[in-house]
């Protein structure tokens, strides 16, 4: 379990905020199928949150990046997913980076859990491919099938 202070929930979410007002700006729309803008600043918001979780975590600098869409979220190939569902699974999509690490993690302000990673080809299985709520294909790996960090010490 990973807690956050007030401190740094308000530090990634200026970061989220930025994301948000960039997306805007450059007239970006989601490409996942995703409509309601509405609660888009709430993903980007939580996407900052799950970075710096995770880098809390591993003991890792959080880079708070804006603008780097494709890029990796921490270091040269990871990427952080979040969901406030414990049981979710770890969302891949086909257009996602396959060399890069997929890690999950879960809750909402200020308790987070950091579920595990996986290596996004091993994670793009036709038998994790599934389709929800008529938006495009993408893997859903089961929390079972991830790998755990080890913690720096």
């Amino acid at each position: 379990m990973v807690t956050l202070t007030e401190w740094e929930f308000y530090a990634a979410a200026q970061v989220g905020l930025a994301r948000y007002l960039e997306s805007i700006k450059q007239g970006l729309s989601d490409k996942h199928g995703f409509t309601d803008r509405h609660k888009t600043i709430d993903m980007d918001v939580y996407s900052a949150l799950s970075e710096m979780v995770l880098c809390k975590y591993i003991n890792r600098y959080w880079p708070a990046r804006v603008n780097n869409y494709k890029e990796a979220d921490i270091g040269k190939t990871l990427q952080v997913r979040h969901s406030l569902k414990a049981d979710a699974c770890l969302i891949i999509r086909k257009n996602d980076v396959a060399n890069h690490r997929y890690a999950l993690v879960t809750g909402e302000f200020p308790r987070f859990m950091v579920r595990g990673h996986i290596l996004g080809s091993v994670g793009m299985q036709e038998v994790f491919l599934k389709d929800y709520n008529n938006r495009p294909d993408a893997y859903f790996v089961p929390q079972s099938q991830l790998t755990p960090f080890k913690i720096a010490t």
